[in-house]
């Protein structure tokens, strides 16, 4: 629910582990061996991980917790 509306439950996400993650980007990012899906923000020692819906709270991670972060590059919505 924190990426609502724009990925709901049962949608199909489609990530790309060779494109460079910038700040602005939704990703999928595994801290401390769990997955979130989440825009980033990049800075030297830090990403911020910032959900879409306004009911969640933004995280703040250090980077060497961070296994990594894949760019989403297509939502495929659930019928």
């Amino acid at each position: 629910n924190s990426m609502a509306p724009r990925i709901e439950d049962g949608d199909i996400i489609v990530v790309s582990p060779k494109l460079e993650a910038r700040t602005g980007d939704i990703c999928v990012v595994r801290v401390n061996e769990e997955d979130t899906v989440k825009r980033v923000k990049i800075e030297d020692l830090y990403l911020h991980l910032v959900p879409l819906n306004p009911e969640y709270e933004p995280m703040v991670v250090r980077k060497k917790d961070v296994t990594f972060v894949w760019r989403v590059v297509k939502v495929i919505k659930s019928v």
